[in-house]
């Protein structure tokens, strides 16, 4: 998968797991990922959730900072984005978020 690639080239050592989408989703749920900003990629780095493809040098920044949240999100697979082909062609929004019944926050527009 290309965002595991990804994130192999910049130094994180990854340990995937398939899964069918039934599990895929239980296991969302029992993180406490808000639906909202659910994607295709669910990594869990130093007790924080990163959810889609987010670029390494923001998940590093939530592992140095260590804000009190449960993680963040890049909803969807937008273009240009770490492991998607294409251009980036549209304004991100990562979300950060605290568990299943808050509702997602911005974290920061790029």
């Amino acid at each position: 998968m290309a965002y595991e690639k990804y994130l192999k080239e910049n130094g994180l050592l990854v340990t995937s797991t398939t899964m069918r989408n039934d599990e895929y989703l239980s296991f969302k749920r029992s993180l406490g990922v808000p639906e909202k900003v659910w994607s295709c990629h669910t990594a869990l780095i130093d007790g924080y959730i990163f959810e889609g493809h987010l670029p390494v040098d923001l998940l590093a920044g939530v592992i140095d900072k260590r804000p009190e949240i449960a993680g963040i999100a890049l909803p969807d697979m937008p273009s240009g984005s770490p492991g998607m082909p294409g251009e980036k062609t549209e304004e991100w929004i990562i979300w950060s978020f605290v568990g299943p019944d808050e509702e997602p926050v911005e974290y920061l527009r790029m």
